[in-house]
């Protein structure tokens, strides 16, 4: 089946939020002009474009701090996450098309890093009409209001990140690492350090990292930290803790340490956070 649209000017629908793990802030489609440039632009939440048509280049980081650049082609897209700086310009002589779709929620860095083997690199592939390109396109042609059809973008929105997911090698995780992350799980909130856990394990602690790095793409320091920040997410929406006692629980070891780590992570402090996710669905 073609998934085509003749739209020679960008539209965009705002979507309600219905989920604070995962919630479509806008989506649209866009038959960009010649040279057609869009940034620099520093974002608090995700953004995934797919071209269907022509072709343009993605530049990450700006200026002299320029890091990378990337030439997209038909059937390639691009993600980009909070607090990158990125331009992406359509190319002159065949420029591109793409759907595109915004995103955020307490759920996101943890599902993002699901897609990805290399959280640096930004393009990934989709087949033209497949899966994928069909899941954008509902999503952005939906109605535009009406619980039923927020929670049906949701939903496509979970079916990209599926088709995302697919693509990542699945690499096999060993059974100390799943026992450790086991551990960790149940005991987030006690005093954990990588040199316990590896005890607790009965493994070498630079053995423990090597492992957990090469499974997970992440050391063992950094997994009990998101633990602990995406948990923290949950006090803060369901509980009339402050954030000082909530930051206690989660074991760090003052509330500066935990708002530090906490808008590194979400790009916003906690208090922001919560004044964000804690609108009614159908506000």
């Amino acid at each position: 089946m073609e998934y085509k649209l003749n739209v020679y000017h960008l539209f965009y629908q705002t979507a309600a939020k219905i989920d604070n793990d995962l919630s479509v802030l806008e989506s649209g489609f866009k038959k960009c002009l010649p040279s057609h440039s869009f940034g620099p632009s520093v974002r608090d939440h995700y953004v995934i474009h797919c071209v269907t048509a022509g072709k343009g280049v993605l530049v990450k980081g700006a200026g002299r701090n320029a890091a990378a650049r990337y030439t997209i082609l038909p059937g390639q897209g691009f993600l980009i996450c909070p607090n990158e700086t990125t331009v992406y310009t359509a190319d002159a002589e065949t420029p591109w098309d793409y759907y595109w779709v915004s995103f955020t929620g307490a759920k996101c860095a943890e599902i993002i890093n699901n897609c990805r083997s290399d959280s640096e690199h930004p393009v990934f592939k989709f087949e033209i009409d497949g899966p994928l390109h069909e899941y954008m396109h509902k999503l952005v042609t939906a109605p535009a209001a009406g619980p039923a059809v927020n929670h049906a973008k949701l939903g496509w929105l979970y079916l990209i990140l599926s088709e995302l997911i697919t693509q990542k090698p699945q690499a096999k995780i060993p059974d100390i690492v799943k026992y450790a992350a086991d551990y960790i799980e149940k005991n987030y909130t006690a005093d954990i350090s990588v040199q316990k856990l590896a005890e607790h394990c009965f493994i070498n602690r630079s053995h423990l990292f090597r492992l957990f790095k090469e499974a997970l793409g992440v050391s063992p320091r950094e997994y009990i930290l998101d633990l602990r920040l995406n948990k923290s997410c949950d006090y803060l929406r369901s509980s009339n803790y402050s954030v000082t006692h909530i930051s206690e629980i989660m074991g760090f070891s003052d509330s500066s340490q935990y708002c530090k780590m906490f808008k590194k992570k979400f790009g916003m402090s906690p208090v922001a956070w919560l004044k964000r996710h804690a609108a009614s669905v159908y506000e």
